[in-house]
């Protein structure tokens, strides 16, 4: 059963190293940090990074799901009429307890950015904001799902600084 552990975590990490690659390849991230964008379409750099904080989000669920798969077997996990199947393996709890929270904080994240641009007050500052936020999100994720206590309060902190500087940009203080 290490083993099999071992394999997810490994999986895990392959898994956001390629998302990370494959981010690398489509855009200049110093040009999203500045809000100049260089691609051919109308979304601006807060509008870009909530984007890929949505995509990351909806993605977090597919290690912890996979990881039930291979504990109850595909049929098994598949029927669970009611979702009240637990995990055998901590981290895929810690997993499945950073998924809610990144959906949490992202019901507070994502108006903020939309009323950011609805009232044109976005900035260079606001766009690394969102972009930090991003960051920020994935790496709680992953401090949380491998337990790592400091570096995971630390950029949950981080990530509800964003969303207070947000909130104080649109109110114009």
């Amino acid at each position: 059963m290490n083993v099999l552990s071992y394999d997810l975590k490994n999986l895990t990490v392959q898994v956001f190293t390629l998302i990370k690659s494959i981010l690398s390849n489509i855009i200049n991230l110093s040009n999203y940090c500045t809000g100049e964008i260089t691609m051919n379409n109308s979304l601006s750099a807060e509008l870009f990074w909530l984007s890929l904080t949505i995509l990351m989000t909806s993605m977090f669920w597919i290690p912890y799901i996979i990881n039930r798969m291979l504990e109850l077997g595909i049929l098994n996990a598949l029927w669970d009429r009611f979702g009240v199947t637990d995990t055998n393996k901590d981290w895929a709890r810690r997993m499945m307890q950073a998924h809610d929270n990144a959906i949490e904080n992202l019901i507070l994240f994502a108006p903020l950015v939309i009323l950011i641009q609805m009232t044109e007050t976005n900035s260079a500052t606001t766009a690394t904001a969102c972009m930090v936020y991003f960051f920020a999100r994935l790496t709680h994720y992953l401090a949380f799902t491998f337990a790592v206590p400091l570096l995971r309060v630390l950029t949950f902190l981080i990530g509800a600084g964003v969303q207070i500087f947000l909130a104080i940009t649109l109110l114009g203080i």
